[in-house]
């Protein structure tokens, strides 16, 4: 009967070796017309600095922690060394292939003891930073920085401020809770930020009735709210917006459909025919 322990080793150091197989194949691709000698690490290279993690994760119980560690500076050490000589050959300051084979090293230690589904999803993600390397630079060049200011302006809004404010009333009548407020404040102003995206991306019509159909997920209330303000300030014609804000309110009925059907409230039967009724007239209307 096979050894179930011996097996998982076996399945763990496998996904060692395709973290780093993938990352090879993506490094080899870029490089691929380059003259033989002259081509930096790929397929096979990363494929074993990958084993080369697995096997020192699966060391670990024998050699110890400071074994481990050593095993590790003397990798990191030979790869830096190999990566400053072809810098300096090709006349490229890039780090991101050293990090990325780094990361390989790492990731194949982490796959022999840690949780398969993260490691392959960090491998994943990995990659595809590196395929998408000219993507993320062209978007780069064409954000604006009123548009990196807003961004961040709503992100330190919700992952600092939100979380610092007390969910309770602060008033005698219970009618004011700033943490409330303030989510509201985030799902008005992130309803616009991402009308003004789709604007940007899908163009003028599309790209409105596109964010209004995103945003009425969260409050087709606040989405409508922002049609009508880009219509008086002339940003959206007013005809693109009775289309979208008809979307709004087919979706808002379409998630009180959805809700009544999850938690299953008996008024189903009775409320199905005029909420459907409303979301045709809706849907037809945009």
């Amino acid at each position: 009967m096979p050894d179930p322990v011996l097996i998982e080793m076996f399945h763990r150091l496998a996904m060692a070796l395709g973290i780093g197989f993938l990352a090879g194949v993506e490094r080899g691709w870029k490089h691929r017309d380059a003259p033989d000698g002259t081509r930096a690490a790929g397929v096979r290279t990363h494929a074993v600095i990958g084993l080369m993690g697995g096997i020192a994760g699966a060391a670990l119980p024998v050699i110890g922690q400071i074994g481990f560690a050593a095993l590790t500076l003397v990798f990191g050490a030979s790869f830096l060394a190999f990566k400053v000589r072809e810098s300096q050959r090709d006349n490229d300051i890039s780090v991101t292939g050293t990090i990325a084979g780094l990361l390989v090293f790492a990731l194949g230690a982490y796959a022999m003891w840690g949780d398969l589904r993260v490691a392959a999803a960090a491998g994943v993600t990995l990659v595809g930073l590196l395929a998408f390397k000219n993507a993320l630079h062209d978007w780069l060049d064409r954000v604006t920085w009123k548009e990196l200011r807003s961004a961040l302006l709503i992100l330190g809004a919700t992952f600092i401020a939100l979380p610092l404010l007390p969910d309770r009333t602060i008033d005698p009548w219970d009618a004011i809770n700033l943490r409330e407020l303030w989510l509201l404040t985030i799902v008005v102003a992130g309803a616009s930020f991402a009308g003004y995206v789709a604007v940007r991306v899908l163009g003028e019509d599309v790209g409105v009735l596109a964010g209004t159909a995103a945003g009425s997920l969260v409050s087709s209330t606040v989405v409508t709210a922002e049609l009508g303000r880009r219509v008086k300030m002339g940003e959206t014609h007013a005809t693109v917006a009775g289309a979208a804000a008809a979307i709004a309110a087919a979706i808002s009925i379409g998630r009180v459909i959805a809700l009544l059907v999850v938690t299953g409230i008996p008024i189903v039967p009775e409320a199905a025919p005029a909420l459907m009724a409303g979301l045709l007239v809706f849907a037809g209307a945009a």
